[in-house]
């Protein structure tokens, strides 16, 4: 699989600025720090399409559509994620370069995961087991080493994380 780096993806929306991206396909009107227009997603008389400038994002309270840039162009011209990174890449004189990913990437990504929730799963139970918290401030451990070092407790049963 081929992914491009989140660095392009921001360089192309440093260049493109979303007042531009949108009013090249709706006309915008000034409404305070935001743009308006009518919904270009839906059918409606009153303008309920706001964008942010500052934030660099859109969003419609009637349809409830929004996001950024590369939304915007995805669901207005009906492209995928790729394809509307592509479209703006090109008008931003970005050049995309995709990394290829090994398989072992991919189970590091998957393990490093796994690892993470196993982790996030014993911390949570110490939190909820008076007891096991005791023994370790008995042991001179304080509640900062023990969040620092992600300390945790398995419970009674031995496949209880499994079966989390």
């Amino acid at each position: 699989m081929h992914t491009m780096s989140s660095s392009q993806v921001s360089t192309i929306k440093e260049r493109l600025p979303i007042t531009d991206v949108v009013s090249s396909y709706i006309r915008l009107e000034k409404a305070g720090n935001y743009l308006r227009a009518r919904c270009p997603f839906h059918n409606e008389k009153t303008a309920s399409f706001y964008v942010s400038p500052a934030r660099g994002t859109f969003r419609c309270f009637g349809c409830g559509k929004g996001g950024d840039i590369v939304t915007f162009v995805e669901a207005i011209e009906g492209l995928t994620f790729k394809e509307a990174l592509a479209r703006l890449a090109d008008r931003a004189g970005v050049e995309l370069v995709y990394e290829k990913k090994s398989p072992e990437d991919y189970r590091r990504i998957l393990l490093t995961k796994i690892n993470e929730e196993a982790k996030d799963w014993f911390a949570k139970n110490l939190e909820s087991h008076t007891e096991a918290k005791k023994y370790l401030t008995s042991r001179g451990l304080t509640e900062e080493t023990i969040r620092e070092f992600s300390l945790g407790v398995a419970l009674g049963s031995w496949d209880g994380l499994v079966e989390h």
